[in-house]
């Protein structure tokens, strides 16, 4: 079966394909230039998966921040574990919703799939340590077996 883990790249793939758009849980849909602003996890959804203590609750963050074409969190079977406070900066288009990081369960196998829209910049893997262990743990995560 499959398992996945992307960071940015799949989303921005076309969106004419419906079941790579539910495989990944939505689309990238554009972004506004690189800025500040504020993430909000959810410990509690993270520590489930194990990557439980990596992420603060709410943190200053530089990206580019995704826009996509659909919330994510609107699917019962995603686990939404970080979002965007949209307030925090410009060119947001999703409003109150707009998962960052999130986790779910797809087809048949119930393979699991973890997608992150943050770390778009070098210094993301060069000096951000735990966006490093984030992506680590969640490789982990994924070939666990839940059997």
């Amino acid at each position: 079966y499959l398992s996945l883990v992307d960071h940015t790249g799949a989303a921005k793939a076309s969106g004419t394909w419906k079941w790579y758009g539910d495989l990944m849980g939505a689309y990238f849909s554009s972004h506004p230039p690189v800025q500040n602003g504020t993430v909000r996890t959810e410990p509690a959804a993270l520590a489930a998966i194990g990557l439980g203590d990596i992420l603060p609750i709410e943190f200053t963050h530089n990206d580019e921040w995704y826009n996509l074409d659909r919330d994510p969190s609107a699917d019962a079977e995603t686990t939404v574990l970080a979002w965007a406070d949209e307030s925090s900066y410009s060119g947001g288009e999703m409003g109150s919703s707009h998962p960052l990081i999130w986790h779910h369960r797809f087809g048949p196998k119930r393979a699991k799939i973890f997608f992150s829209a943050l770390g778009h910049l070098p210094c993301h893997y060069d000096e951000w340590h735990e966006y490093q262990r984030l992506l680590t743990c969640a490789l982990k995560w994924l070939i666990v077996s839940d059997e």
